[in-house]
């Protein structure tokens, strides 16, 4: 073995100056490692900020040509946002192929639309996740249906039509028909085959104070079979899972409500996700409350009726956050 003073005749440096810059590098890229994983997350929420701006501002050609914005979810199977928005994110050839008269996962609308995943719909910060069965593609984003809880679709639409329907109280919130929610509400209703949804003339609180459009992390989907372990949150094809509601806070460490066929009760590699403390957590019943969540540092990008697009932190004012989940309650919200 060299000595160091034959070691630095041959390289030119002594063994302890090698270890010195050595020490010096590994703290150096030490410090450079999150600064590179701050830059790739600030890169990823920009790019969904991006993504929901231009949902938002399809949004406002929709209601340009219909005079409304889309419906929520015609039905818990049969068309949400996310489809009747197609043509107003370039997506026309889809639009044009989706047989209405079918539920989402029917021929044809299984090929054409919902094993496909459009990158407008989705943010880089979450994975690509896909239903096993018939492989359905997982998205990110969802509309804004109010600040409390909304009956489960699927028995809501059959139940309780042509009223406040969809609207249920949880805690000391409610939903109502006069308080509602852009995508959700009195007006927002189903007779016959007409389906009617809120103007932007609704939003009486003002468009800038009116939340629309946020974002879902995407559930982690059963493996084989789809079973009721089928974790359908970020299906965004499907009626019950297209939305989010402002009664928590986002990313809030409190559990969704769900359907209890609708979501994965089963923690990846064993164990429960009712632990509260999971911020994927799922609780099962009637009543529907799917928080907005995403895997940006402290908070949820979100989209407002005047097309804005804002960052909102885990620790925003929870009033201030359910006051912007109502399109018409009248409350004071603070800028």
């Amino acid at each position: 073995m060299l000595s160091p003073k034959l070691f630095s005749v041959f390289w030119g440096f002594t063994l302890v100056e090698l270890l010195v810059v050595t020490a010096i590098i590994g703290i150096l890229i030490a410090l450079l490692l999150p600064a590179i994983q701050a830059a790739r997350a600030a890169a990823a929420r920009m790019y969904c900020s991006s993504n929901q701006k231009n949902v938002a501002l399809a949004f406002h050609n929709y209601h340009d040509v219909h005079s409304t914005l889309p419906l929520g979810a015609k039905s818990y199977d049969r068309g949400t946002w996310a489809i009747f928005t197609l043509p107003f994110i370039e997506q026309d050839g889809l639009a044009n192929q989706y047989d209405h008269s079918q539920p989402y996962n029917r021929t044809p609308n299984i090929a054409t639309l919902t094993q496909r995943r459009i990158g407008i719909y989705t943010c880089p910060a979450d994975g690509d996740q896909t239903i096993a069965y018939q492989n359905y593609k997982l998205h990110n984003f969802v509309v804004c249906m109010g600040n409390a809880g909304v009956y489960n679709i699927y028995s809501g639409f059959n139940r309780i039509a042509n009223s406040a329907w969809g609207a249920a109280p949880y805690g000391i919130m409610t939903v109502s028909q006069l308080h509602s929610a852009a995508f959700w509400g009195g007006k927002c209703y189903q007779t016959a085959n007409n389906y009617k949804c809120y103007s932007f003339n609704d939003f009486s609180d003002g468009l800038s104070n009116s939340l629309v459009l946020s974002e879902t992390i995407q559930g982690v989907p059963a493996a084989g079979l789809l079973t009721s372990n089928t974790d359908f949150r970020g299906l965004i094809w499907f009626g019950d899972n297209t939305f989010f509601t402002a009664y928590f806070q986002p990313n809030t460490r409190n559990p969704d409500l769900v359907h209890p066929s609708y979501a994965n009760m089963t923690k990846p590699g064993g164990g429960t996700l009712y632990d509260i403390d999971h911020p994927l957590g799922v609780v099962s019943g009637d009543i529907g409350i799917l928080s907005a969540r995403s895997f940006h540092i402290g908070g949820v990008n979100a989209a407002l009726g005047d097309g804005s697009v804002s960052f909102f932190s885990n620790d925003i004012n929870i009033d201030t956050w359910r006051a912007m989940g109502t399109i018409n309650g009248d409350e004071i919200v603070p800028h």
